[in-house]
């Protein structure tokens, strides 16, 4: 299966029966919802290989069908994840610098966790160096267990 971490433009690479060259590379791609593409045409690299650029609009799983010469040569499945941060519950905005990514960092490992205020259940996650600024805000999903978490840097 192929695996991606994010929607988005991803590079399909093929290998032509017996490393075949000069050979028209086609496929059919099902998205999640199972609508088919138009005919997506690869371009040969070298050696037998060839490339396909397409965008993958939605998380889920899609189907694609590999033919060369119009004859069918295989199939496989393409996985599109939602990406990491978002799979957490993590929202994320602005700009992350390197400055930034250490201080989150630093308070989810280093920092006061205390409640909020008048919030039951949510968390406030403090800059371990002043211990004052809230730099992560933890609140519970009503429906599962899970949490969302919120950089307010």
């Amino acid at each position: 299966m192929i695996s991606f971490s994010e929607t988005g433009t991803h590079r399909l690479v093929y290998k032509a029966e017996a490393f075949g060259t000069g050979l028209t590379v086609t496929a059919y791609i099902w998205n999640p919802s199972l609508v088919k593409s138009g005919l997506q045409t690869f371009t040969e690299v070298a050696d037998g290989l060839y490339y396909l650029d397409y965008n993958f609009a939605t998380t889920g799983a899609y189907i694609g069908l590999f033919m060369e010469g119009g004859t069918k040569k295989t199939a496989s499945a393409i996985r599109v994840e939602t990406p990491i941060l978002e799979q957490v519950g993590v929202t994320v905005g602005g700009t992350w610098t390197t400055a930034k990514l250490l201080q989150v960092m630093a308070a989810w490992m280093m920092g006061k966790w205390q409640d909020k205020s008048g919030v039951a259940g949510t968390y406030e996650v403090l800059d371990p160096d002043d211990e004052t600024t809230v730099v992560v805000e933890v609140v519970p999903q009503a429906s599962t267990p899970q949490k969302t978490v919120t950089i307010l840097i």
